[in-house]
């Protein structure tokens, strides 16, 4: 099966969109499949040298589009050459990473064979967009729409989001991981090894992250304890503020580790104890809860709506309410002087991330190409 797997972001910049998409290429290629990722021109990264990406279209990176969340570009292409491209590829099935941008919107007006979308993104409160989604039916009328064969959600919040702008019957089926990637390695070499309880974060360093809150609660926990480290694994717009809060306080042993190559990703979480992300809203999963869970670390952060459909009842006494600083930072402190409730939460991460690994999602993304392209020739 050729499958065209469509991303509107840069494959060279970290997220759970792109994590995504590798995921789904390398079962897709180990499986006997031909995946190809249809993006726009861009730098692509050394970890995908060996992956077949297909640039289409012209992209102009526009400073501030992004916001927080990531970086703002617009992509397009002529009708002419995105038929032309369709037509000398010949996919099987197209499969959109949602929210799409001009370019994959695009290429679903022209598409003539089967496609699906994966809507990946969910946001706690609709406000503009709840606005703006109604405005782009009508002005659609359900084109776009009804050119869907398929919708799959990650998760109920992604779902609820994503039917604001595409409406219609959604199967949920997570992300996946590949397991053995971050699996623990008792003999490997490890960072930052001197005795201290080492905190990681990993993600865009930005506010919606909860990074500020981070940052709050680890001053907090530095009053009381000295034993403690903070690794901050990423880049983002709130790089710059978190390093000045850090240095006007003298604040010791906070490890800014910026952006790291995907090969060297594992190595950091094998050196952690526990694992915090504070993400407040917007998650519609967590590919990082995945990456966590599979390192054999607890988890502790907020309980968002997206962290709750991944992290069950056992794990989410390790989870503050949204915003409560206090209860994170309690949940820190317990977490960094309970070694037996570390144990425990870490069992449960081990095993729970059995559900999400690629050979099982991606078994089930498969059947659902299969089953969506043989209910649209059957309903022609």
């Amino acid at each position: 099966m050729r499958v065209g797997l469509v991303i509107d972001a840069n494959m060279a910049v970290p997220g759970g969109v792109q994590e995504y998409v590798r995921g789904l290429y390398d079962y897709l290629h180990a499986s006997g499949h031909e995946p190809a990722i249809v993006s726009a021109p861009a730098r692509r990264g050394a970890e995908d040298a060996a992956r077949r990406i297909l640039a289409v279209g012209r992209r102009i990176d526009v400073k501030g589009l992004g916001g927080q969340s990531a970086p703002g570009s617009i992509t397009w292409a002529s009708r002419r050459t995105l038929r032309a491209f369709l037509a000398q590829e010949r996919f099987d099935v197209l499969h959109f990473m949602a929210p799409m941008g001009l370019l994959a919107l695009q290429i679903l007006a022209a598409s003539e064979t089967t496609n699906v979308a994966t809507f990946l993104v969910a946001k706690d409160r609709f406000g503009l967009w709840g606005i703006v989604a109604p405005i782009f039916h009508a002005l659609e009328r359900g084109r776009l729409n009804s050119r869907l064969h398929g919708r799959i959600a990650l998760s109920p919040p992604a779902q609820r989001y994503g039917s604001l702008w595409f409406p219609g019957f959604y199967t949920i089926i997570p992300a996946g991981i590949n397991q053995a990637r971050f699996a623990p390695a008792p003999n490997a070499a490890l960072r930052y090894d001197d005795g201290k309880v080492n905190i990681l974060f990993v993600g865009r360093l930005d506010r919606r992250k909860g990074v500020p809150h981070l940052l709050e609660a680890y001053v907090a926990l530095r009053a009381r304890r000295d034993d403690v480290r903070l690794i901050l694994v990423g880049d983002g717009p709130e790089s710059s503020v978190a390093r000045a809060f850090v240095a006007e306080r003298a604040l010791p042993d906070v490890i800014f580790a910026g952006t790291v190559a995907g090969a060297e990703l594992p190595a950091y979480y094998r050196s952690a104890h526990i694992f915090c992300s504070p993400a407040y809203e917007n998650e519609s999963f967590g590919v990082v809860l995945l990456e966590a869970m599979a390192a054999g670390l607890p988890i502790a952060g907020y309980a968002n709506a997206g962290y709750l459909t991944v992290l069950t009842e056992e794990a989410q006494e390790a989870l503050a309410p949204p915003g409560d600083l206090g209860a994170l930072t309690a949940i820190l402190e317990r977490l960094a002087s309970d070694g037996d409730w570390r144990r425990q939460l870490s069992a449960w991460g081990l095993e729970h991330v059995q559900h999400y690994t690629w050979e099982g999602v991606g078994a089930r993304i498969v059947e659902f190409y299969r089953e969506t392209a043989s209910l649209r020739f059957d309903t022609r």
